[in-house]
């Protein structure tokens, strides 16, 4: 064993590590919140119909310049409700809080 004055210190240094790992993991949570997971099914139906139109969404992923899979869903009118070949894509981008 140590003296008293040594174990104090070896107390304090572990309540100090202490704080600092759970402020860590505070912070963490906070700014990292772990990922949900869940199934494609889980995202609900592939079509819906919206004011006499349908549409379908595609789910497909595409790998970044890190390697990274990002999981994308695409939503357009079914081929009877394509107005054009060509159509506008809007691109949206969630928090790192939210899901796909």
């Amino acid at each position: 064993g140590g003296t008293l004055a040594e174990s104090e210190r070896e107390e304090k240094l572990g309540c100090r590590e202490m704080i600092k790992r759970l402020y860590a993991e505070l912070v963490n949570a906070i700014i990292r919140p772990p990922r949900a997971t869940y199934t494609v099914q889980q995202l609900g139906p592939t079509e819906f119909e919206f004011s006499g139109k349908k549409f379908r969404r595609v789910d497909f992923t595409v790998r970044n310049d890190r390697g990274h899979s990002l999981a994308c869903s695409q939503w357009e009118p079914t081929p009877e409700h394509r107005p054009a070949a060509a159509l506008p894509c809007v691109i949206y981008m969630h928090g790192n809080a939210s899901c796909r």
